[in-house]
């Protein structure tokens, strides 16, 4: 039997490694993590800081960066298109031909040319023509036609229109062309096929460039564009509202090409881009950023799931660009009979969603995937270089500290629809795992308007007094949340989060819950008003996998699971079945349409089913049955 003095002294060191054991689980070893993961961030920012610093403090334009690749490597395939090869040489004299005749049209620094191309070459060295005379291309999303292409249009002011040859293009901008006042448009061949301009006072941009001169342009003009003037107009999706022309700055599209020292790309690698150009992510992320780098870069006219590995393979692509619906709609293409061979080492973008992050990982053995968080017209950037799934970045509390543009997720009500206030009328930083309200802090130096237009819409987008008195905020319209190492998750647009019976309900959590079930390709939620309840209702829209139809078993499937997997007030009091999504050009989905026409069968042609709890089920939702539930006969 051990003494009195003995027994002391064990317990005492018990207790001494319970001590020491408790104080490495909850602070040392976070700490040490968590230094860990900010001397990550500082070597990796390191990488760019000198660079960013140069571009800051000088006055250069994008123009300069197109410049010193082209110097290096003229003879170096920039573009495959279509099976054809154009060299940074070729791009180079076909945009100097567009340059020097609008020069010779007498357009003149800051008048604005509509672009409406599909991804081409041709987008590509009118773009660039454009900007080398200062001249401001206004970018149109080539999905849009009737009223929304007019505003789109009008909104930025042009004074010529550059379109596309394909015949859909044509038509949908000569149905409206009565309304734009005999602005001048020009025709681009983007095809093998000759497609005239199909009208009379349309004319033929081939043609033109032909007889224009490929001469270097004056270095003079292009070194008078200042670094803070206006390179280009990006729209915004027009998801909430109609779009609106972002203001793109050189400063800018040089700060987003750097990002290239982040994501070690370089003149070694091929990159595969399908996605639009008319969007940042295609045009900016992609083309820009892979200029910077001297890539080659393999371009489609559209994305296609079918051919999106044979191409890969095909071009030897050792770098992918994407969004995240693009990795769903190749992940649901995938045939697992079929051996795929590739020399991706990275993909890059944004929008990849948790739910398959490591599914798409694992199935197509991608070495890396680096997410990107930002906005068009926004100063809050994010990355998310450490593979952690499903993260869009880290926001370290002492390097946000440092940084003079800071970053902070506050409290968001959801009534009220703006953030929460204390007492002394700041806003309120969220904890640890809660979602807040993604804002970010604007400096002196790049205080300008975020659209073309009257200023109200640039003031709308920020929030004042936030911190403290006078200043002034982005506000990114995202719902973000923080794990205990501080890397950010996305969690929901705020115009996606509804609330029903008191509880906040987040559209993507549920969507990604029923994303899960086999026979759904995907779906669409979104909050429909009910007569005589406050708040939203939620409603699912689904689209079924190739071949499948629903059965009674399939929708007491869907019940139960999402029974089972969300709190009571998530689960969705009506579906409806699509043949195909509405997506945006970028393959955002399309809400609010679906939200105005709610769940009334006399509006809606789709199937539609109402929850039935008795049944444990969803059921056809009849006329009878959708006047029960207006005129609460029926308790939802």
């Amino acid at each position: 039997m051990m003494d009195p003095k003995s027994l002391l002294l064990a317990a005492a060191t018990g207790c001494a490694s319970a001590v020491g054991y408790y104080s490495w689980q909850k602070a040392v070893k976070p700490f040490a993590k968590n230094t860990y993961f900010d001397l990550k961030q500082i070597a990796m920012g390191m990488k760019i800081f000198k660079k960013s610093q140069e571009i800051l403090v000088s006055k250069d334009n994008f123009i300069s960066v197109f410049d010193k690749t082209l110097s290096l490597y003229p003879n170096k395939t920039m573009l495959i298109f279509e099976g054809k090869h154009y060299t940074y040489d070729y791009v180079n004299k076909m945009a100097s031909r567009v340059g020097n005749y609008m020069l010779s049209c007498g357009m003149k620094q800051g008048d604005v040319v509509a672009i409406y191309l599909t991804n081409s070459p041709q987008f590509i060295w009118t773009i660039l023509g454009l900007i080398r005379v200062g001249l401001i291309p206004s970018l149109l999303n080539f999905n849009v036609q009737g009223q929304g292409l007019v505003h789109c249009i009008k909104v930025c002011e042009p004074v010529c229109i550059i379109a596309d040859s394909d015949p859909n293009m044509q038509r949908n901008l000569q149905h409206v062309y009565p309304e734009l006042n005999n602005i001048p448009v020009y025709i681009i061949q983007t095809y093998d096929i000759f497609y005239p301009p199909l009208e009379i006072s349309w004319t033929d941009f081939d043609d033109i460039l032909a007889k224009s001169s490929d001469a270097q342009i004056d270095p003079a003009i292009a070194n008078s564009i200042g670094s803070l003037k206006c390179a280009m107009y990006i729209y915004t999706s027009g998801t909430t509202g109609l779009p609106k022309p972002c203001i793109l700055t050189h400063v800018k599209c040089r700060m987003i090409c750097v990002l290239a020292g982040l994501l070690q790309i370089t003149h070694h690698d091929i990159v595969y881009n399908t996605l639009p150009f008319y969007h940042t992510s295609g045009l900016l992320l992609g083309m820009f950023l892979n200029i910077y780098a001297g890539t080659t870069t393999v371009v489609k006219r559209k994305f296609s799931a079918s051919t999106f590995w044979d191409d890969i393979e095909k071009y030897n692509a050792t770098v992918v660009l994407y969004i995240g619906e693009l990795c769903r709609f190749v992940l649901a293409q995938h045939n697992k009979n079929k051996k795929i061979s590739h020399k991706v080492r990275l993909m890059y973008g944004n929008g990849l969603g948790i739910d398959i992050w490591e599914t798409f990982q694992k199935t197509f053995r991608i070495p890396n995937i680096y997410e990107l968080y930002g906005a068009t017209e926004g100063n809050c950037f994010l990355i998310n270089f450490h593979n952690r799934c499903g993260a869009v970045g880290r926001l370290s509390p002492l390097l946000n500290r440092l940084n003079p543009a800071k970053m902070f997720l506050v409290k968001y009500d959801l009534d009220a629809c703006q953030p929460l206030r204390n007492s002394e009328g700041r806003c309120i930083p969220v904890e640890i795992g809660e979602a807040g309200l993604l804002l970010g802090k604007v400096v002196p130096e790049h205080d300008i308007p975020l659209y073309k237009g009257k200023k109200e819409m640039s003031d709308a987008k920020f929030v004042f007094n936030v911190m403290e008195e006078g200043d002034k905020y982005f506000n990114t319209g995202d719902l973000l949340y923080s794990d205990n190492d501080y890397f950010l998750y996305f969690k929901d647009r705020i115009g996606d989060t509804f609330r029903w019976k008191g509880e906040n309900i987040s559209t993507l959590d549920v969507a990604n819950v029923i994303r899960s079930l086999d026979f759904i390709e995907d779906a669409n939620v979104y909050g429909v008003k009910v007569p005589g309840h406050g708040g939203r209702a939620g409603m699912a829209s689904l689209k079924l996998y190739d071949g499948i139809n629903m059965t009674n078993e399939r929708f007491r499937k869907i019940y139960d699971y999402c029974k089972r997997n969300l709190i009571s007030h998530a689960v969705p009091l009506f579906l409806r079945i699509q043949d195909n999504m509405e997506l945006s050009g970028t393959f955002k989905q399309q809400k609010k349409k679906l939200q105005e026409e709610g769940f009334d069968p006399s509006v809606v042609t789709d199937s539609l089913y109402y929850i039935d709890h008795s049944m444990q089920t969803y059921l056809p939702l009849t006329e009878n049955m959708f006047k029960n539930i207006n005129f609460k006969k029926s308790k939802l």
